[in-house]
């Protein structure tokens, strides 16, 4: 897991935890599927498996594309900060 400085303050400001999951979506080319990370708790929170590295607590969504190599995570957003998360450098998962 690589993680900026920037996300690792925002996740310590805003509860201390980042919960990631994929996201299907459909489009002329077909499916894709992106990544969504959030600091608010999921009411299903028995689908993530808890992941820690250097004090950042990430919440994993098990998915049936198995997990990523390297999850990047990132804060993006001048106005409103937010985390984003990148599925082997890649925006999609592919």
């Amino acid at each position: 897991m690589v993680v900026s400085d920037e996300v690792r303050s925002h996740i310590a400001d805003h509860g201390g935890a980042l919960y990631v999951r994929t996201t299907s979506s459909r489009c002329c080319t077909g499916a894709l599927t992106t990544l969504k990370a959030t600091t608010d708790a999921p009411v299903d929170l028995e689908a993530y498996r808890r992941v820690e590295t250097d004090g950042v607590v990430v919440f994993l969504r098990r998915s049936h594309r198995g997990e990523p190599a390297e999850l990047v995570l990132t804060l993006e957003g001048r106005r409103r900060p937010r985390p984003c998360a990148y599925w082997d450098g890649c925006a999609l998962v592919l």
